[in-house]
């Protein structure tokens, strides 16, 4: 591990922690990305009286010159927003999120508010500073969308998310179907099928594999791709992710890869929120009460080791 990866990790991990540290919000579930120039863009959840009026509100700040701006809303509506996904795609910066069309309530069950959900994607233009364009993907409607993402090959561009019948948050329950829709232009096409089945997908990855784009998901125990299992688990199968043409996920435990028609173990215990960059895996984990970076070199002989304050090394797990 070279001095210039831990300050590389570590300068991105500071700006996210100046960035909690000015928000002050809990569960603002930050999201950030940098241009050219050194600017960040970062959106977040604001639930403060003042600025969403009692509906959780996706706002976003821009840090520039050491400091972050105050704070705008994505698209004022005055309802419900839940957290966004961020995709920079020739010369934009997407973010996907849920947006409520009706003032949610305290009387309301939590099927009755997942019911009232729209899917929407918002455009954000480095010019201008502003999101000048946003976008109803999906309406609201009895199925619930979840785990909406961005998908692409280096040309095209998709939003992909799953819906449950059910209206079950946990996903333990109801049928499931897996869209996509494409950008052109300026514009999203209509949703388009990838996937069916009664069954209840918990966990799902879309994403450019070899030379074509592969839906892998977590049925139950199993992990499908393409519709076709590739690998069982005894105790747990989850946090399925395509990352840079290869299929990440953590089977009983341990993270593994596929790629290529072969199924590798890493021998990683890592948690849930993990990335793969170059040869190594990163991670966030809890060391008592507060959160570590993690990095371990893909390799039988590699420890994982814990990236402290002061940009110094120290071996924290074995696998």
């Amino acid at each position: 591990m070279t001095q210039k990866e831990i300050q590389s990790v570590k300068k991105s991990q500071n700006l996210l922690d100046s960035a909690q540290e000015a928000l002050v919000y809990e569960n603002a579930k930050p999201t950030i990305t940098t241009f050219a120039d050194g600017t960040a863009l970062m959106t977040y959840l604001d639930d403060t009286e003042e600025n969403s009026g009692g509906q959780t509100t996706l706002m976003y700040r821009l840090y520039q010159n050491g400091a972050w701006s105050d704070g705008k809303p994505v698209d004022k509506t005055g309802r419900l927003d839940t957290a966004a996904q961020m995709f920079s795609h020739n010369g934009f910066t997407y973010v996907m999120y849920e947006n409520s069309d009706v003032a949610i309530t305290e009387d309301m069950s939590e099927e009755e508010i997942l019911q009232h959900l729209a899917l929407k994607v918002a455009r954000y233009d480095e010019e201008s500073q502003t999101f000048d364009k946003v976008v109803t993907l999906r309406k609201a409607g009895k199925n619930w969308s979840y785990k909406y993402q961005f998908a692409s090959d280096g040309t095209d561009l998709y939003a992909v998310w799953g819906e449950n019948s059910s209206g079950d948050a946990l996903l333990e329950e109801g049928k499931t179907k897996i869209y996509r829709s494409k950008l052109s232009e300026d514009s999203w096409s209509a949703p388009e099928e990838l996937y069916r089945t009664d069954d209840t997908i918990s966990d799902f990855a879309y994403g450019y594999v070899g030379d074509e784009f592969s839906l892998a998901m977590v049925q139950g125990e199993n992990l499908l791709v393409n519709g076709e299992a590739i690998a069982t688990a005894d105790t747990g199968m989850q946090a399925v992710k395509c990352i840079d043409g290869k299929i990440y996920f953590i089977q009983d435990g341990t993270l593994m890869r596929y790629a290529g028609g072969e199924t590798e173990n890493l021998r990683i215990a890592c948690s849930f929120a993990y990335d793969v960059y170059e040869d190594a895996v990163y991670w966030i984990g809890q060391d008592n009460f507060n959160s570590e970076i993690y990095k371990q070199k893909i390799g039988e002989e590699s420890v994982a080791a814990a990236l402290t304050e002061d940009g110094a090394m120290s071996v924290a797990l074995h696998c």
